[in-house]
């Protein structure tokens, strides 16, 4: 059996195509290529009939520093449960400050500008609060800092505020203030030249940086701010009166944009998810009310096998012209939602871990899917990936590795990290491989 030699057969059916020799169809999906000219035992068939395996894997640590996206905020959800997203950044000096007993202290601020990614309820009223860092924010050996990362903070806020989010308002900032005394503090340290401020090493130590977390009775919110060059600031209002009174600001950036990250807690004891074992163990469908599972970056994924396909070797004349995957999200999972429309595949193994992502056939993208949306009746709504080049690699040896799968994830490139969520129904309708299979 040559299941690799696709591209002569794509010769063949073009000089086909040439000779305007028209497929005709019968009643088992087959379509006979030319009656005329070669034997009828040539024949395109659709075989949607190997079987599916879908399980949800959970990752227990994902990175999720340098990423130049903040997430701050609580959602609790029937199918994923509660998470809880916290924000860590460091604060570096001001490019130019000089103040001296002349100058007034007014008030002290930290500044957040929206990303634009928001996740629920923007309509309701969200409630930050502002910790100082009691740790050092230090990455791990390999550089990153991951959801489950921890470092102490102050048991007392440094602020908070209870306000209308804007995140659709483009370039929006979200204004907290801090306490006076936080800010005087500060201040004083520059009047009076204190060491503490005289250089950057200095400074972190003795201010080590910013917590963001989201108050306890939020619980249907989770907003996105820019982690980038200018954004977040603490922003110091002074003033000093001469012949007329000068107000000035002073701005401490975000410094160290690899060590800010987000820890993301996520709660799924109330969940058909709540047996999920060690780490990046399957958890099959069958198990989990005939549904898989996906959310956020690389964190909550379906994982997909095809334990019937080496049935394939068993035709000897063969060739596979295409391969598509096919499933549908459960009918209930989505109203009042959007389906994530960027859905990406990761190779994977026994080890049930993400490898290699698939890549389109020009190399230049992700493998991206068909979406369909049914929003008015939610019965239609399906998903539809081109995955032929993954099982002609897979047959390429003639043999078909039935622990090496697939992993469906989601992706954001505009902000790195998402909540988005698909809940995949796995018995009514099925997930279905669809082989375009031409004998000879």
């Amino acid at each position: 059996m040559n299941i690799g030699n696709i591209r002569s057969f794509f010769i063949l059916l073009s000089w086909l195509c040439a000779g305007m020799l028209l497929p005709s169809c019968d009643n088992n999906n087959e379509f006979t290529l030319g009656d005329d000219f070669i034997e009828s035992s040539t024949h395109l068939s659709i075989i949607d009939t190997f079987m599916v395996e879908m399980s949800t894997v959970i990752q227990d640590s994902v990175i999720t520093s340098g990423t130049g996206a903040m997430l701050v905020g609580n959602y609790q959800d029937t199918l994923f449960g509660g998470i809880r997203c916290s924000s860590f950044f460091q604060i570096g000096l001001p490019e130019s400050i000089s103040l001296d007993e002349n100058d007034i202290f007014d008030s002290i601020v930290i500044l957040l500008q929206y990303s634009g990614y928001y996740f629920g309820d923007t309509n309701s009223r969200m409630i930050i609060d502002v910790y100082e860092l009691n740790d050092t924010l230090k990455p791990y050996d390999n550089g990153y800092l991951y959801n489950n990362s921890s470092f102490h903070y102050n048991n007392e806020p440094l602020g908070n505020r209870s306000f209308w989010p804007a995140p659709k308002l483009s370039n929006a900032t979200a204004s907290i203030r801090l306490k006076d005394a936080f800010g005087l503090e500060l201040f004083n340290k520059f009047v009076e030249g204190d060491e503490v401020v005289s250089n950057e090493y200095q400074f972190l130590l003795y201010f080590r940086g910013i917590v963001l977390v989201p108050d306890e009775s939020v619980t249907n919110t989770v907003l996105g701010f820019k982690a980038v060059e200018g954004s977040p600031v603490i922003r110091l209002y002074t003033h000093r009166i001469e012949e007329t009174t000068v107000e000035s600001t002073y701005d401490f950036p975000m410094i160290y944009q690899d060590n800010q990250f987000n820890r993301i807690d996520y709660d799924l004891s109330k969940t058909l998810l709540h047996d999920t074992g060690t780490e990046n163990t399957a958890i099959p469908s069958a198990l989990s009310g005939d549904m898989a599972f996906v959310q956020g970056y690389q964190k909550i994924m379906t994982k997909l096998l095809f334990p019937t396909m080496p049935d394939l070797l068993l035709n000897e004349k063969g060739v596979i012209m295409k391969a598509e995957l096919i499933f549908y999200p459960e009918r209930s999972s989505y109203y009042g939602t959007d389906l994530p429309e960027d859905v990406i595949l990761y190779e994977t193994n026994r080890h049930n871990k993400p490898l290699s992502i698939l890549y389109n056939a020009k190399g230049d993208d992700f493998l991206r899917p068909t979406l369909v949306k049914d929003l008015m009746y939610h019965e239609e709504s399906s998903y539809t990936f081109d995955i032929t080049s993954f099982i002609l690699n897979e047959f390429s040896d003639s043999y078909f590795d039935i622990e090496h799968g697939l992993l469906i994830s989601l992706y954001n490139k505009s902000f790195a990290l998402n909540l988005e969520r698909i809940v995949i129904e796995t018995r009514n309708p099925a997930p279905k491989l669809k082989i375009y299979y031409l004998t000879y």
